[in-house]
């Protein structure tokens, strides 16, 4: 609102709600699963991906070995599928993966997401 206005109008408080709604959707992201191993994989391929924001999954495979992490393709493919289904991410025809808000990816990019992404390697490789 600014230092100067002292009212709080109607559209402010819309706002405000609408802006709490849309922080709420984009960090339920985080835990999508009862397994944390599960959410943590969930989360390093978002972290992994979001700067180039298209990606294929040749293509995320190959950023996840520069960071020494080689997961079995079968659980990458469940955590692709829960990011699916979460609509996070989306998959075309030609079989690339892209996050399907803009707004989403912004979020994550404003974010530590690079360390917040060697953190959560990290902790998946314990």
């Amino acid at each position: 609102m600014g230092k100067e206005k002292r009212i709080i109008s109607l559209e402010d408080a819309k706002n405000a709600i609408i802006e709490k709604y849309v922080y709420e959707l984009f960090e339920s992201w985080r835990e999508l699963n009862n397994d944390e191993r599960a959410n943590r994989l969930d989360r390093i391929i978002v972290y992994a991906t979001v700067e180039k924001g298209v990606f294929t999954l040749a293509e995320l495979i190959e950023r996840l070995k520069t960071y020494g992490l080689e997961v079995d393709i079968v659980n990458l493919e469940k955590s692709l599928d829960r990011l699916k289904v979460s609509y996070t991410i989306r998959r075309d025809d030609d079989g690339e993966y892209a996050f399907m808000l803009p707004l989403f990816r912004e979020y994550i990019l404003k974010g530590d997401y690079k360390v917040k992404l060697l953190g959560e390697i990290q902790s998946y490789l314990r």
